[in-house]
């Protein structure tokens, strides 16, 4: 296993980023910009093949505190708060997934 990170657009609204395993850790500010951190195979691995992956098609809902929005947030699971800007904003990450079988 390894951790990779994946960054996430630094305003409101949805991205669909693919990620090869199904353990998110954590979301935080890196220079910046909002990264979500993932724990994923080692696919490097004689031992893990790209068969053997599965594929997960992560939806990430982004929110400003205090902005109103329609989306249902009941499908989505929180991940974390996330300070920019010097706290000056924040930003609330809300996860949902997808499962893919396969090395797509």
């Amino acid at each position: 296993m390894r951790i990779l990170k994946y960054p996430l657009m630094s305003s409101t609204g949805t991205i669909r980023i693919k990620i090869p395993g199904l353990t998110l850790l954590s979301v935080v500010n890196q220079k910046e910009s909002i990264v979500v951190y993932a724990q994923v195979p080692n696919y490097f691995d004689n031992k893990v093949t790209v068969s053997d992956l599965v594929v997960t098609t992560y939806e990430f809902l982004v929110l400003a505190t205090g902005q109103v929005y329609e989306e249902d947030i009941n499908e989505y699971k929180f991940l974390g708060t996330v300070l920019l800007c010097n706290g000056n904003l924040v930003w609330h990450v809300y996860y949902r997934m997808i499962l893919e079988e396969g090395g797509e």
